[in-house]
């Protein structure tokens, strides 16, 4: 994903799944195993993602499906 698009700073949930194109249940499961931090606490009821670790994933994710293309 190029710079200029991407978000910076920090994602809420809503917003890292709409990125991912999967639900909420699947990303706290990608959580639990370990894919992605337990995010960072910004409140009692906030939880955000470095947007950074978010776009690593998916630039991962990229490069390892043309991998299994080729």
């Amino acid at each position: 994903m190029s710079n200029e698009n991407q978000i910076k700073g920090f994602l809420r949930v809503s917003q890292v799944i709409k990125l991912l194109g999967i639900g909420k249940s699947t990303f706290y499961k990608w959580v639990a195993d370990g894919r992605f931090s337990r995010g960072i606490r910004l409140g009692e009821r906030i939880k955000v993602w470095k947007s950074e670790e978010i776009y690593a994933f998916m630039d991962k994710a990229a490069k390892e499906a043309k991998v299994l293309e080729a």
